[in-house]
């Protein structure tokens, strides 16, 4: 340390003032190391805070992707359900319609049983304009059932072809 003259007329004044800075200026680095130190730790908290937040905000990024991709599979699967639920009912009524032709012809040759000859006749023509009805009901079922078929195979196709373009879209990282 270098001493710079003091012009004092007092020496001991001169020594006082001179310890006195020299405790003072102690005080003052060790202050300043003190700073420095608490500095350090802010700006390493600080640091650590914005890799906290660039985390955080990478994972909702994801998790927000995660949900979107989601959201999309299950309008897909509903989709399919409402599909699947429709194909269900055509298939309750084409078994109703079945039904129906049979159910006739079982109530007209009870009919058939329990009356007279003359009744009998006219039960016949009215069988026979029954039988008519019936063919033409299964005709229609036929039809009915090769559109349904139709329908199904095409829409069985529709869904592979959108399953395998999805699958083929879907990300294969992580979400």
């Amino acid at each position: 340390m270098t001493s710079y003259p003091i012009e004092s007329h007092k020496p001991n004044a001169a020594k006082v003032d001179l310890g006195t800075a020299r405790v003072q200026y102690t005080t003052a680095v060790s202050e300043l190391d003190a700073a420095k130190q608490v500095l350090r730790k802010i700006w390493e908290e600080h640091n650590a805070s914005v890799e906290a937040k660039d985390l955080a905000t990478e994972q909702a990024a994801k998790a927000e992707n995660f949900a979107n991709v989601n959201m999309e599979r299950s309008g897909e699967l509903s989709k399919e359900i409402a599909i699947l639920q429709e194909l269900i009912q055509q298939d309750k009524q084409k078994q109703s319609y079945k039904a129906r032709p049979e159910e006739s012809a079982k109530k007209l040759l009870a009919l058939k049983r329990s009356l007279n000859p003359e009744v009998n006749k006219n039960l016949e023509t009215q069988l026979a304009g029954i039988i008519s009805e019936i063919e033409a009901l299964q005709k229609e079922m036929e039809k009915a059932r090769a559109s349904d078929l139709d329908s199904v195979r095409t829409i069985t196709m529709m869904l592979r072809s959108c399953r395998r373009g999805k699958l083929a879209k879907e990300p294969s990282g992580d979400p």
